[in-house]
């Protein structure tokens, strides 16, 4: 037993196919061997040798189908010509075809040069002009038995239905073909002019969808089918990428034709989400070459029957929710997924391989064209119906309404007869009340000019009680001839303000008072006079020294001054009192006492900042009598600082009705106080403002400071 090209004779005997003169055009699925080359690495010569002969299968289904993969499939042909005519191979289609290489042997029985096929190559490649990849496999003067390998890779879905025949029994099949291509091509050529037209008249949107859907639909099935209109090697790379288009045309098109946004907002949302996958998504893994075309193939699959059942299916609800419109929309959905079926069906080979089987895409596709151009031709006599209905109850509503119409008319004119004696008599009425408040008027026009004489009067003497209190406060002068470097923010409430400030000297000790009285306005200010005029006879008649017992001092006599005892008066003060009298090292000694206000100091050398309280014991009024001032004595270098005030300042709210705050004013007074003390005004001051714009002044405000 010989061996002929890497097959034994008696496997040869088994597999061979024998071509006559009356030979129809034959089917040889199960006629061919294949062998799967994962490594894409095997070379003919390495294909014919024993070791990967017998790796090679025989078909069990006439239509080879796999989907893509990065592998190479070798197929292996036997056949001899008896036919004394040149006979053909069919490999397969343009989609799934890429790349095909033809090995046939020379007369030494040797391989040599591939003859190269597919929809990568060159047209001018394929040996008949057909949509069909045929190969010339054996001239009629070729009688031996050959030996024919046939590889087939890219990255492309492999559907091979392969026949063999003689040129007149293969050009007779593929005419049938072309035929059944044009008729398909001159269908959609045909709705697609025909709705154009239709379109230009009627201005309908959704007809300029169904014919951009018509023109992809044409230009898939000419490209698909070996008759592209544009030829380019990238429209197959990137086969995902502008296949979407004709997604979004459909779900358009369902979303107008069934007005999905109103009538299942659900399913609206859900068909778009898939439109986007297979619009955006796929193409976007495609263009980018993140997924390879063999890794998108199944997940795309998934989404695309996902896609056409969820389109079937809303259909067939609307259908039995009774909505007419979608009969034939559910009727072309219907079509196209039956002929996809038999078309699967048929490379499983699960119904038989035949003319019909193998093109129920394209009659699928034809009736759903047609359907949908029923459709459409449906939902306009629909919607004239509609609007003729629409007219008709207009009409009936507007005789209606023109009936109720007369009939309140009349009813209002009786009403309005009725009511005219009714409105006189309320004119007359009207008269009376106006003369009545043109007196009330003349009234209170009076009484005005009495209220603005009186209350220029209390201006007048308030601005009065405001040049006498200024008297006796400290001069500029005095401030700056015993203070030095100092900054005073001093706002009274009301023009003249419950809040005063005082300054002596006495020997080597100044004296500094800050005190706020019960109340604001002129009686806050009574009280500045008599604390000022108190505080001046103690110091400077009395000869009282030390700041707690000027404290004590001044407290009882407040209360005998306003006999609080007899009157059952608690008018009073909080101060802050201070001494200051230089020390012998150059450093100034500070005694203070506090009435419930206390002060912030800085030291100049070490940098430290802090806080002394007052007695919880205010000037004036019925106080706890065991408690009793306390002295407080501290020595500072020069330089440094003292802050004290009245508590208005913290207490001011903004518009939230929120205070400053005693917090947020210790803690701007420790952030400025490496600042000059006039920046560190106008720093508090702006500070104020802005907390309290938009509202009033709620007490009066005094804060001070200064260097010792």
């Amino acid at each position: 037993m010989g061996i002929l090209l890497g097959v034994t004779y008696e496997g040869i005997s088994q597999s061979k196919i024998i071509i006559t003169p009356q030979t129809p055009l034959l089917k040889i699925g199960k006629k061919v061997q294949f062998f799967e080359d994962k490594t894409n690495t095997l070379r003919i010569q390495d294909v014919v040798k024993p070791e990967v002969q017998q790796q090679f299968q025989t078909q069990t289904k006439e239509v080879f189908n796999q989907p893509p993969a990065n592998t190479t499939i070798w197929f292996k042909i036997v056949v001899q010509n008896q036919s004394k005519e040149d006979i053909f191979l069919t490999i397969g289609e343009s989609f799934s075809t890429w790349y095909a290489d033809l090995y046939k042997p020379d007369i030494h029985n040797q391989y040599s040069q591939a003859k190269e096929y597919g929809s990568m190559r060159p047209i001018a490649n394929n040996d008949l002009n057909s949509n069909f990849h045929c190969a010339l496999i054996a001239k009629g003067s070729e009688t031996n038995t050959q030996v024919i390998y046939l590889k087939i890779f890219g990255s492309s879905p492999k559907n091979h239905a392969f026949q063999i025949g003689t040129f007149r029994a293969l050009d007779s099949y593929l005419q049938v073909n072309d035929y059944i291509v044009t008729l398909f091509i001159g269908i959609i050529l045909a709705l697609l002019i025909y709705n154009l037209f239709i379109y230009y008249s009627a201005r309908d949107t959704i007809y300029l969808v169904y014919i951009l859907y018509l023109g992809w639909v044409l230009f898939v099935a000419t490209f698909s089918s070996g008759y592209p209109l544009v030829y380019k090697h990238w429209l197959w790379n990137y086969f995902y990428s502008w296949n979407g288009i004709g997604y979004t045309l459909i779900t358009l098109f369902a979303s107008f034709y069934l007005n999905l946004k109103r009538v299942s907002p659900r399913f609206y949302r859900w068909i778009w989400f898939c439109t986007i996958l297979l619009s955006a998504v796929f193409p976007l893994f495609n263009i980018t070459g993140i997924l390879s075309v063999v890794q998108l193939a199944m997940p795309y699959q998934l989404v695309l029957t996902t896609y056409y059942l969820s389109l079937l299916f809303i259909g067939i609800w609307l259908v039995a929710k009774g909505q007419r419109n979608a009969r034939f929309y559910t009727l072309a959905w219907s079509f196209v997924i039956i002929g996809t079926i038999v078309f699967v069906l048929t490379l499983n080979a699960v119904v038989p391989y035949n003319r019909f089987t193998y093109n129920s895409q394209y009659l699928g596709f034809s009736l759903e064209a047609l359907l949908f151009a029923l459709a459409l031709g449906d939902r306009m006599n629909i919607l004239k119906a509609e609007k003729e209905e629409a007219q008709a109850q207009n009409l009936l509503l507007i005789r209606e309404q023109n009936i109720n119409l007369e009939k309140k008319v009349q009813e209002r004119t009786r009403e309005l007869m009725a009511s005219k004696d009714e409105i006189m008599t309320q004119n007359e009425e009207l008269r009376q009340v106006q003369e009545e408040l043109e007196t009330q008027r003349d009234f209170l026009d009076k009484q005005n000019v009495k209220l603005n004489r009186q209350n220029e009067l209390i201006t007048t003497s308030i601005r009065a009680a405001e040049s006498i209190q200024k008297t006796i406060l400290p001069t500029t002068t005095q401030l700056n001839d015993l203070l030095k470097d100092h900054f005073l923010i001093y706002k009274p409430r009301d023009v003249v303000s419950g809040d005063f400030y005082s300054i002596h000297q006495s020997k080597d000790k100044t004296y500094l008072l800050v005190a706020d009285c019960t109340g604001h306005g002129v009686p806050g200010a009574f009280m500045t006079l008599i604390g000022y005029n108190l505080i001046d006879q103690i110091i400077q008649f009395q000869c009282v020294s030390q700041p707690n017992q000027i404290l004590t001092r001044l407290h009882e006599e407040v209360h005998h001054f306003l006999r609080q005892e007899s009157y059952n008066e608690s008018s009073g003060m909080d101060a802050a009192l201070f001494t200051m009298e230089p020390t012998e090292d150059g450093q100034v000694k500070i005694t203070y006492a506090g009435a419930k206000n206390g002060f912030y100091y800085h030291n100049a050398i070490t940098g430290a900042f802090g806080q002394i309280k007052g007695t919880r014991k205010s000037i004036g009024g019925f106080q706890n009598r065991s408690i009793d001032f306390e002295h407080v004595t501290m020595v500072l270098p020069p330089n440094s600082i003292i802050y004290t005030g009245t508590d208005g300042f913290q207490d001011q709210h903004n518009v939230q009705r929120k205070k400053f705050g005693r917090k947020r004013l210790e803690e701007l007074i420790e952030s400025s106080v490496h600042l000059p003390l006039q920046e560190q005004q106008a720093l508090l001051t702006t500070q104020l403002q802005t907390h309290m714009e938009g509202t009033d002044q709620r007490d009066d405000i005094l804060w001070i400071g200064f260097k010792i």
